[in-house]
């Protein structure tokens, strides 16, 4: 009932596609129905009957799929188209490598004519040229295409592989570089030497250097500037300061000898009273050890 389903939907399908195209619809069905009783008439066995008829109705989804999306590449997560396109794969690489495989020829020209890719990531040609665009990326970015080869990444790796390959090239051994990559690649300003470009991006880091000096040498000058008129004002107000200070000295001069005298003779006779009042202190106490000496019979008190 499955593949009767598949074949009415198949057939239903091509009726609309051909209805949208202006076609004859009955030589749509004829069409459809003449191909499968070609395959019919190949096959001896019904297992090969049914592996093959199987096998058309697969390739008129991945068609279909391929109308729908724009490529063959269906993931394998849908299901059984998925899986079947990954076993296309398989058998492809069997194949190739000489071993047992149900992909023949025919099959092989059907899936060619649709554009069908034999590997899930694409032809080496499809990979370089997105590597390609993202370099053609990096330059409207930055302004060149001297990427870093140890912190750009993938990127990075890609365009240190692309030098090698063009030195191989040139020594005459075996490389992927093509002429027309070189072409594609000097197209923007490739440089096929590391060297020139450290020296580029050494010489861009020397006039930032520059340019850095310049304005600390400008911002240093201000500073000066700023500095010696602060130095100007302060001198300025410390002479201010210092004649007033002269001046009060002048004015008070004679008042200060004057007071000056006057607290030397107080000292003097500050002094004096002190002194006399000292000694008859001492007289008093020493009048009381006698006291002492004559009550205790000694002096240690």
């Amino acid at each position: 009932v499955t593949r009767s389903q598949s074949r009415s939907i198949l057939i239903s399908d091509k009726m609309h596609e051909q209805e949208d195209a202006g076609s004859d619809s009955e030589e749509s069905i004829e069409s459809i129905s003449s191909e499968k009783s070609n395959w019919r008439d190949r096959y001896n066995s019904q297992r090969q009957y049914i592996e093959a008829e199987q096998w058309f109705v697969r390739f008129e989804e991945l068609k279909l799929y391929k109308a729908q999306h724009g490529h063959c590449g269906v993931p394998r997560y849908i299901e059984k188209l998925g899986r079947w396109v990954h076993t296309q794969r398989t058998q492809y690489r069997r194949l190739q490598e000489g071993k047992q495989s149900r992909m023949t020829d025919e099959r092989f020209g059907k899936l060619e004519s649709i554009g069908f890719q034999w590997s899930p990531r694409g032809t080496n040609e499809d990979a370089w040229n997105n590597k390609f665009e993202k370099l053609k990326s990096y330059k409207v970015k930055h302004g060149h295409c001297n990427v870093n080869t140890k912190r750009a990444g993938k990127l990075g790796k890609w365009v240190d592989y692309q030098r090698q390959q063009y030195r191989l090239l040139q020594e005459g051994k075996q490389s992927s570089m093509t002429d027309e990559r070189i072409q594609k690649l000097e197209s923007i300003g490739f440089q096929w030497s590391s060297r020139l470009s450290e020296n580029k991006s050494a010489v861009e880091a020397a006039k930032r250097v520059t340019r850095s000096q310049r304005r600390s040498i400008m911002i240093s000058d201000e500073m000066h500037r700023h500095e010696a008129k602060r130095v100007t004002r302060s001198h300025s107000r410390s002479i201010l300061i210092s004649d007033k200070m002269h001046e009060q000295e002048d004015a008070d001069s004679e008042e200060s000898i004057e007071s000056k005298s006057l607290k030397e003779c107080n000292w003097r006779d500050h002094n004096n009273n002190r002194k006399q009042y000292n000694d008859a202190k001492w007289i008093a106490r020493f009048e009381e050890l006698k006291s002492f000496k004559a009550k205790h019979g000694h002096c240690n008190v």
